[in-house]
């Protein structure tokens, strides 16, 4: 049974690594949990984005679950809290190498940051949350890369179990191969979206936003760069430009 002891004596655990990272003078930090399995180019993938942290899009090898490795929006506390982004990424309706606020699972970390990381704060939370909100805390980017389906993941002893779970998803890996992303991109930067059709203006975002709110603009464009190929903008009318005789 998963409880606030055990998650304890996990994030202690990995907290060792970390410093064991560091002591072998290693350049990357891997972590891959037991009931994860992952393509053979996963590793070199990752490693050729060359970012702070990054993880593989994995999937649930459960029929209907929509579980995955990554939180698209975090509460308070830092745990999962739904948004229509999830699935976004998750059915891959938005592919790339996407900011995350958190990643787990499987996540390749780069040693130069480390330092500013840790599994344990001092209270009860999960490590990989307490992991992922040192990340935040320290203004260290996760990336999520769903350019395509890395893995699956199994389950072992819970209620998301799928008996042969192991055996379909290496079925499933064997049937896909390994597909390379990275031929000729450049390591130090995260790789492009994929080109995708222009939606019709019917169906795109519809953005209402004042002339003069110039700041919620640039805000919206920050935060969700990843929809603005279908995002369409119509300005406002300016109540302040209304003439209140002609109204009336």
């Amino acid at each position: 049974e998963w409880n606030e002891t055990r998650f304890k004596v996990l994030g202690r655990i990995r907290n060792i690594s970390l410093r064991k990272t560091l002591e072998h003078n290693c350049d990357f930090y891997f972590v891959v949990d037991v009931d994860n399995f992952v393509r053979p180019a996963t590793l070199r993938e990752l490693v050729a984005l060359d970012l702070p942290i990054v993880a593989p899009l994995l999937r649930s090898i459960s029929p209907g679950q929509y579980y995955s490795n990554y939180h698209a929006e975090v509460d308070a506390n830092g745990y999962y809290q739904h948004c229509d982004q999830y699935g976004w990424v998750l059915n891959r309706h938005v592919r790339g190498v996407i900011e995350m606020p958190l990643v787990h699972c499987t996540y390749l970390v780069r040693a130069d940051v480390l330092t500013e990381l840790t599994y344990d704060d001092g209270t009860s939370r999960y490590e990989y949350v307490v992991f992922a909100d040192s990340a935040r805390r320290a203004g260290i980017v996760q990336y999520i890369d769903n350019r395509q389906v890395y893995g699956y993941i199994t389950f072992g002893d819970h209620e998301y179990h799928v008996s042969g779970g192991i055996e379909r998803a290496r079925e499933l890996l064997r049937d896909a191969g390994d597909v390379p992303q990275l031929l000729g991109a450049t390591a130090s930067a995260p790789a492009p979206f994929l080109a995708r059709p222009e939606l019709p203006d019917s169906l795109k975002i519809h953005l209402i936003n004042l002339d003069r709110s110039v700041d919620r603009w640039n805000r919206y464009q920050s935060h969700n760069w990843h929809l603005m190929h279908n995002t369409a903008r119509i300005s406002a009318v300016d109540g302040t430009s209304l003439d209140r005789a002609a109204l009336m």
